[in-house]
C-alpha cells in the first residue's frame, strides 16, 4: 500500500511547539497517570515513567504494584506513588479500588495503561474500561493490547464510543507484532474485513477508522494515522532502538507531551520526533550495539535544546 504522508521534520516541530512561561507552576504542565508494571516487568513503568518526567509534565503519578513502587521510589524521587494492592474477592476491597480509580481519573490529564502489566490479572478488565469510559486522555501500549484482544468487541465498542462522550480519541502505540494480533483478532470478531495476505498500513487504515483512534505503528519508519485521513512518518532507521524499552520509553514520553498540549494530535508527533531525536544522539554517543533506552531518556536534554523547546 503505497500512502503520500506528512514528512515530520524539524520545521513541523518547530511549528507546534508549546509556550512555556517562567512564571509557570507545576499545575500549568500537566498531571500525568502512569499504571503500568508487575512484578517481572518493573522496568517497563520505571522506563515510562521517567520518560513522562523527562517530558515537562508537571506531575507524574505512578499506579503500580507495591513490588513496583519500590523500584519507582528509590530510582524516581520526583515521581508521586499510588498502591495498587487489592483483593477483587473481598467487596470491600473491590469498592475501594472502584472509589480510587474515580480519585485519580478527576487528578489525571493523561492516563497510559499497558507497559510491562501482567495481562493475565482480572483487575484490568476492571481498569481500563473505567479509564476508557472516563478518562479525558488515554494511551495505550504494550500488554494493554493483550487484555483488549481477549474481549476485542466489547474493547472496540469503548474505544469508538469515547466520542460521543465528548472524550478525546484514544492513542495506541503497537509495534508490528502487536498491531497484526489487534488485526487478527478484529478479523475473527467480524468488526473488519480480513485479506488472503496482511499488509501493515492497510491494516492500520481500517482499524484506525473502526476505532476512530490515534494510531502509532512503531517500526524502523514510524506511520501515525488518525480516523480524519491524516498521516504522517518519520524514517530514522536506528538499530539501537531495536531493544526492549524503547516503547516504554515512547510512550512514557507521549503521556507527558499528552498533559502539556490542547492539541493532542500535535503531542503525538512531537514525542515521535523527540523520541527518534534522543535515539539518534544517544546512538552517537554510545554506538548502536551498546546503548540502551534509558540512554534515550538521558538523550532527550539535548534533543530539547536543538530544537530551542
Amino acid at each position: 500500500m503505497t500512502l503520500i504522508t506528512k514528512n515530520i521534520d524539524r520545521n513541523l516541530i518547530d511549528s507546534i511547539k508549546p509556550e512555556r512561561s517562567d512564571k509557570a507552576h507545576k499545575n500549568n504542565y500537566g498531571h500525568v497517570l502512569i499504571i503500568a508494571g508487575s512484578q517481572n516487568m518493573t522496568g517497563a513503568c520505571l522506563m515510562a515513567s521517567s520518560a513522562a518526567l523527562r517530558s515537562g509534565a508537571g506531575l507524574v503519578r505512578v499506579f503500580a504494584p507495591t513490588s513496583v513502587l519500590n523500584v519507582i521510589r528509590i530510582n524516581l524521587p520526583c515521581a508521586m506513588t499510588f498502591p495498587m494492592d487489592y483483593d477483587l474477592k473481598d467487596k470491600a476491597s473491590e469498592a475501594r479500588l472502584m472509589g480510587d480509580l474515580e480519585s485519580l481519573c478527576s487528578w489525571a490529564d493523561s492516563v497510559l495503561i499497558g507497559p510491562g502489566i501482567d495481562s493475565a490479572d482480572k483487575i484490568w478488565d476492571i481498569v481500563i474500561p473505567f479509564f476508557l469510559r472516563n478518562s479525558s486522555n488515554v494511551i495505550l501500549d504494550a500488554s494493554s493490547f493483550d487484555v483488549c484482544n481477549h474481549d476485542i468487541r466489547k474493547y472496540s465498542m469503548l474505544i469508538s464510543e469515547r466520542k460521543e462522550s465528548k472524550l478525546n480519541p484514544v492513542i495506541m502505540t503497537p509495534h508490528q507484532g502487536e498491531m497484526k494480533r489487534i488485526y487478527n483478532a478484529m478479523v475473527k470478531a467480524r468488526l473488519i474485513d480480513g485479506t488472503e495476505s496482511y499488509e501493515a498500513l492497510g491494516a492500520l487504515g481500517q482499524i484506525v477508522k473502526k476505532l476512530d483512534a490515534i494510531i502509532v505503528l512503531k517500526d524502523y519508519k514510524t506511520v501515525i494515522s488518525t480516523s480524519q485521513d491524516e498521516w504522517y512518518s518519520i524514517n530514522r532507521a536506528n538499530s539501537g532502538m531495536a531493544k526492549g524499552g524503547s516503547g516504554d520509553v515512547l510512550s512514557g514520553l507521549m503521556t507527558g507531551m499528552n498533559a502539556q498540549f490542547d492539541n493532542k494530535l500535535d503531542s503525538v508527533i512531537a514525542s515521535v520526533y523527540f523520541h527518534s531525536e534522543a535515539g539518534l544522539i544517544a546512538s552517537e554517543k554510545f554506538g548502536k550495539r551498546f546503548m540502551l533506552p534509558t540512554d534515550v531518556i538521558d538523550s532527550l536534554s539535548e534533543a530539547y535544546k536543538n530544537m530551542d523547546w
